[in-house]
């Protein structure tokens, strides 16, 4: 049904409603075959992402439920060890191979049974938050550019899109605070 759905060209438009149900339904396979029967969903989920505005409104919404149903929903009934190995793989599918290094300094030791992935997810990999941040700039560029000359509604969409999934990331995601250096610091004085 994916692969069906990767088919649509821009021209055929599904409901979003239609988008919703079909995230719905991949979520609920994900959640139940991911590392199971299902090794490695993400060459699916990068070739939809970048197939259309459609697809790429379907991974998002993909995306932003498995974070809310394994990170967010503390009533959501996944058995704990089931729970640790969807939040590593989802933590793996959404971060660059650095950032992976950072959070993982040993790495995930199974993740080396997956075809061509190292301890820290596919070499050179960008991560779900890097291409989703480009698409969110790219759409605001482009919005912005348009003027009062009229709104791309579907730029509209994919932009809300976006900003609901890295919403849903702020609380789960890996938080990095590095403290400022004072004004005075940066001068050279001491207080």
């Amino acid at each position: 049904m994916l692969t069906m759905f990767a088919q649509l060209d821009g021209n055929d438009a599904p409901a979003s409603y239609l988008i919703s149900k079909l995230a719905l339904l991949f979520v609920a396979i994900l959640k139940r075959t991911w590392l199971g029967s299902w090794d490695d969903p993400l060459p699916l989920l990068l070739q939809l992402y970048h197939r259309s505005v459609d697809s790429r409104l379907l991974v998002l919404q993909v995306l932003r439920y498995i974070v809310e149903d394994i990170c967010l929903s503390p009533e959501e009934p996944i058995p704990s060890k089931r729970k640790k190995l969807l939040t590593q793989m989802l933590t793996v599918t959404c971060n660059t191979e650095a950032t992976l290094k950072e959070i993982y300094p040993d790495g995930i030791e199974w993740l080396e049974t997956l075809p061509g992935w190292t301890k820290w997810g596919v070499p050179g990999q960008v991560g779900f938050l890097g291409l989703v941040a480009g698409t969110v700039g790219e759409r605001t560029t482009e919005l912005l550019s348009q003027g009062n000359g009229g709104v791309d509604l579907r730029a509209v969409r994919e932009l809300v899109a976006a900003v609901k999934f890295l919403q849903v990331c702020i609380p789960w995601g890996q938080q990095r605070y590095h403290t400022p250096i004072p004004p005075w610091g940066r001068l050279g004085l001491r207080v």
